[in-house]
Protein backbone atom coordinates (compact mmCIF):
# COMPACT_ATOMS: atom_id res chain seq x y z
CA UNK A 1 0.00 0.00 0.00
CA UNK A 2 1.35 3.40 -0.96
CA UNK A 3 1.58 6.05 1.73
CA UNK A 4 -0.85 8.94 1.59
CA UNK A 5 2.04 11.42 1.63
CA UNK A 6 3.78 10.16 -1.52
CA UNK A 7 3.57 12.84 -4.16
CA UNK A 8 2.29 15.61 -1.91
CA UNK A 9 4.10 18.92 -2.26
CA UNK A 10 5.41 20.77 0.81
CA UNK A 11 2.58 23.28 0.35
CA UNK A 12 0.06 20.45 0.41
CA UNK A 13 1.69 18.98 3.54
CA UNK A 14 1.56 22.33 5.33
CA UNK A 15 -2.10 22.75 4.34
CA UNK A 16 -3.13 19.48 6.01
CA UNK A 17 -5.13 19.94 9.19
CA UNK A 18 -3.76 18.65 12.47
CA UNK A 19 -6.66 16.20 12.51
CA UNK A 20 -5.52 14.78 9.17
CA UNK A 21 -1.89 14.56 10.30
CA UNK A 22 -3.01 12.74 13.42
CA UNK A 23 -4.17 9.92 11.12
CA UNK A 24 -0.64 9.44 9.71
CA UNK A 25 0.80 6.00 10.29
CA UNK A 26 4.45 5.35 11.04
CA UNK A 27 4.75 4.31 7.38
CA UNK A 28 3.46 7.75 6.37
CA UNK A 29 6.05 9.40 8.63
CA UNK A 30 8.94 7.38 7.21
CA UNK A 31 7.71 8.09 3.67
CA UNK A 32 8.03 11.85 4.15
CA UNK A 33 10.87 13.44 2.23
CA UNK A 34 13.00 15.93 4.12
CA UNK A 35 11.35 18.71 2.12
CA UNK A 36 7.92 17.47 3.14
CA UNK A 37 8.99 17.07 6.78
CA UNK A 38 10.27 20.64 6.80
CA UNK A 39 6.75 21.78 5.88
CA UNK A 40 5.21 20.32 9.03
CA UNK A 41 4.03 22.93 11.51
CA UNK A 42 4.07 22.98 15.30
CA UNK A 43 0.35 22.17 15.48
CA UNK A 44 0.79 19.25 13.08
CA UNK A 45 3.71 17.79 15.04
CA UNK A 46 1.85 18.22 18.31
CA UNK A 47 -0.77 15.61 17.35
CA UNK A 48 1.70 12.81 16.52
CA UNK A 49 1.93 9.73 18.71
CA UNK A 50 5.07 8.44 20.43
CA UNK A 51 5.44 5.79 17.71
CA UNK A 52 5.13 8.47 15.03
CA UNK A 53 7.85 10.56 16.68
CA UNK A 54 10.18 7.57 16.86
CA UNK A 55 9.50 6.83 13.16
CA UNK A 56 11.17 10.05 11.99
CA UNK A 57 14.54 9.45 10.35
CA UNK A 58 17.44 11.63 11.54
CA UNK A 59 17.49 13.53 8.21
CA UNK A 60 13.78 14.29 8.62
CA UNK A 61 14.35 15.51 12.17
CA UNK A 62 17.14 17.84 11.12
CA UNK A 63 14.87 19.27 8.41
CA UNK A 64 12.12 20.30 10.85
CA UNK A 65 11.90 24.01 11.49
CA UNK A 66 12.81 25.35 14.90
CA UNK A 67 9.29 26.76 15.22
CA UNK A 68 7.81 23.34 14.49
CA UNK A 69 9.90 21.74 17.25
CA UNK A 70 8.30 24.11 19.74
CA UNK A 71 5.02 22.35 19.01
CA UNK A 72 6.28 19.14 20.55
CA UNK A 73 5.17 18.36 24.06
CA UNK A 74 7.65 17.26 26.70
CA UNK A 75 6.45 13.67 26.36
CA UNK A 76 6.90 13.82 22.58
CA UNK A 77 10.41 15.22 22.90
CA UNK A 78 11.18 12.51 25.45
CA UNK A 79 10.24 9.96 22.78
CA UNK A 80 13.04 11.05 20.48
CA UNK A 81 15.73 8.44 20.11
CA UNK A 82 19.34 9.32 20.89
CA UNK A 83 20.08 9.21 17.15
CA UNK A 84 17.28 11.69 16.48
CA UNK A 85 18.53 14.01 19.23
CA UNK A 86 22.05 13.78 17.82
CA UNK A 87 20.75 14.92 14.43
CA UNK A 88 19.40 18.23 15.75
CA UNK A 89 21.11 21.29 14.31
CA UNK A 90 22.40 24.13 16.45
CA UNK A 91 19.37 26.31 15.71
CA UNK A 92 17.03 23.42 16.56
CA UNK A 93 18.76 22.73 19.89
CA UNK A 94 18.62 26.41 20.71
CA UNK A 95 14.90 26.47 19.90
CA UNK A 96 14.10 23.76 22.45
CA UNK A 97 12.61 24.94 25.71
CA UNK A 98 14.33 24.04 28.95
CA UNK A 99 11.22 22.05 29.82
CA UNK A 100 11.71 19.95 26.68
CA UNK A 101 15.42 19.47 27.42
CA UNK A 102 14.80 18.62 31.08
CA UNK A 103 12.35 15.95 29.90
CA UNK A 104 15.04 14.05 28.01
CA UNK A 105 16.41 10.82 29.40
CA UNK A 106 20.09 10.14 30.04
CA UNK A 107 20.69 8.48 26.64
CA UNK A 108 19.10 11.44 24.87
CA UNK A 109 21.07 13.93 26.94
CA UNK A 110 24.22 11.98 26.04
CA UNK A 111 23.39 12.51 22.36
CA UNK A 112 22.53 16.20 22.74
CA UNK A 113 25.21 18.56 21.51
CA UNK A 114 25.51 20.46 24.81
CA UNK A 115 27.82 23.04 23.24
CA UNK A 116 24.80 24.19 21.19
CA UNK A 117 22.84 25.14 24.31
CA UNK A 118 22.33 28.82 25.01
CA UNK A 119 23.32 30.25 28.37
CA UNK A 120 19.60 30.67 29.18
CA UNK A 121 19.05 26.98 28.46
CA UNK A 122 22.03 26.03 30.63
CA UNK A 123 20.66 28.13 33.49
CA UNK A 124 17.29 26.41 33.13
CA UNK A 125 18.61 22.86 33.19
CA UNK A 126 17.48 20.80 36.14
CA UNK A 127 20.09 19.39 38.48
CA UNK A 128 19.16 15.94 37.13
CA UNK A 129 19.84 17.03 33.55
CA UNK A 130 23.16 18.59 34.59
CA UNK A 131 24.14 15.43 36.47
CA UNK A 132 23.35 13.38 33.35
CA UNK A 133 25.64 15.36 31.06
CA UNK A 134 28.68 13.33 30.10
CA UNK A 135 32.22 14.43 30.89
CA UNK A 136 32.72 14.96 27.15
CA UNK A 137 29.69 17.25 26.98
CA UNK A 138 30.81 19.29 29.97
CA UNK A 139 34.26 19.56 28.40
CA UNK A 140 32.72 20.91 25.20
CA UNK A 141 30.94 23.76 26.99
CA UNK A 142 32.30 27.25 26.44
CA UNK A 143 33.46 29.36 29.35
CA UNK A 144 30.35 31.55 28.93
CA UNK A 145 28.19 28.46 29.44
CA UNK A 146 30.11 27.22 32.47
CA UNK A 147 29.99 30.57 34.24
CA UNK A 148 26.16 30.59 34.29
CA UNK A 149 25.91 27.30 36.19
CA UNK A 150 24.40 27.71 39.63
CA UNK A 151 26.05 26.25 42.71
CA UNK A 152 23.23 23.66 42.83
CA UNK A 153 23.95 22.66 39.23
CA UNK A 154 27.69 22.37 39.91
CA UNK A 155 26.96 20.32 43.02
CA UNK A 156 24.64 18.02 41.05
CA UNK A 157 27.23 17.60 38.34
CA UNK A 158 29.90 16.74 40.89
CA UNK A 159 27.54 14.24 42.58
CA UNK A 160 26.37 12.64 39.30
CA UNK A 161 28.35 10.03 37.48
CA UNK A 162 27.91 11.84 34.12
CA UNK A 163 30.30 9.40 32.49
Amino acid sequence: MTSIVVGLSPDQISALSAATVSKFTTADITALTTTQASALSASQLNVLSAADIKAFKPAQISSLTSDALLGLSVSQTANFTATQIGSLTQSQVQALTTTQINGLGKADLDALKAAYLTTAQIQGLSTTAIANLSTKQVGALAASQITVLSSAQVGARNAGDGA
